[in-house]
């Protein structure tokens, strides 16, 4: 990297370890799917993958992507996906419906896109929390 300004970058001892040790450490450390199993479902995910269920491809940061990925589908339980606020972005992705604020789900919403009903309801909802911020985001 060419920079004319220090570039530090943290030292990682996961990258110096054996694969066996490597897969322990990333499985140890990365945070759970919090929310995702409840989003999506009675869900599990398995701390280590078993080798006789899934094939490895030799990269545990693939194979966890993969085991994500497996996960079931989350469309079986739309019920249950409102209730948690929880929806899927365009590529199928679990993610937050709302903000469970009115005036920023008015702000990232308002496009010149949004019309009719859903349009009335941002605004609604959002008049209801603050008059004079509604007007000042619009």
């Amino acid at each position: 990297m060419e920079s004319s300004f220090p570039v530090l970058l943290p030292e990682e001892p996961c990258l110096r370890m054996s694969p066996e040790e490597f897969e322990a450490c990333i499985f140890n450390t990365l945070p759970r799917f919090t929310g995702a199993e409840s989003a999506i479902g009675d869900v599990t995910i398995d701390d280590k993958p078993s080798a006789s269920s899934k094939k490895s491809t030799g990269n545990a940061f693939v194979d966890a992507l993969d085991g994500a990925a497996s996960l079931s589908d989350p469309l079986r339980d739309p019920v249950h996906m409102a209730s948690a606020n929880r929806t899927l972005t365009e590529n199928r992705g679990v993610a937050f419906a709302s903000t469970n604020s009115a005036l920023v789900d008015l702000f990232s919403e308002l496009k010149s896109t949004v019309i009719g009903e859903h349009l009335r309801g941002l605004l609604k909802n959002a008049w209801e929390v603050d008059p004079l911020a509604t007007l000042k985001i619009v």
